[in-house]
Formats: structure tokens, sequence, C-alpha cells
């Protein structure tokens, strides 16, 4: 199944239904989501399918393939936190990082590489 298999009229929130197996077929572009504290170029891996601001956190565990609802993060009301600065966020809270450590980026997302999954693997 493509993207362009879909009806003309489907909405996010039908594609976000689709299984994991399903979505690891269709064309996806692997995108870095960067930490958002300043000067910090950590990040995670996302897929984006072309729905934004809609992407897909790029797991392959079980987890996401029994509840891949759980992965789908809308980029304009969350923001990313790296594993080393994640927990000054839990320590500190949001009040107190927010003017001395956290930059809004224009842009918080970097392209990596285009991707299918069915011909080449993630890695």
């Amino acid at each position: 199944m493509r993207i362009e298999d879909l009806p003309e009229n489907f909405t996010p929130e039908e594609f976000m239904k689709l299984d994991k197996m399903e979505l690891d077929n269709l064309p996806y572009d692997v995108l870095k989501w960067e930490c958002c504290f300043k000067n910090c170029n950590r990040g995670t891996t996302i897929r984006d399918y072309g729905i934004g601001p809609f992407y897909f956190l790029n797991r392959n565990s079980k987890a996401a393939e029994k509840h891949p609802e759980r992965y789908w993060n809308n980029l304009n009301h969350i923001v990313w936190f790296c594993g080393k600065h994640y927990p000054y966020f839990k320590r500190l809270g949001w009040q107190q990082i927010e003017h001395r450590y956290f930059e809004r980026k224009e842009l918080s997302i970097n392209p990596i590489k285009k991707v299918n999954q069915g011909n080449e693997k993630l890695g």
C-alpha cells in the first residue's frame, strides 16, 4: 500500500491508525529531531510521511508494533530533549529551564535521508 492508494480525503488521524507493518511498507523520509537546549546537536530520528506536523518516532521495538498510536507526535505542541538534558528538565521543571537553557529553534527537524523501508535498512 502506498500513500497514493489512500482515499483523496483521508485525514491524518485516519492515516495514524495504520499499524506498524503497514507504515514500514510506505515511503517516508527520516529526519533528525534535535534537542532544544542551547548549543546541543543531539536528537532522535523521526519518520516523515508527509502529514506534518505529525511525525512518527523511528523505533523498531515490540512496543511500537503493539501500540503505534503512542509514537505519533505533533511537533507544534511538543519539544524534544536528549538523554543528557532531559534530567535537567525533569529536576528543574519547565519554568526554570525555559529562560536559562531552552532555545526555540525556527525549525527543530533536520533531514537526514530519504528511505524506502522495503529497499534499505535503517542504521
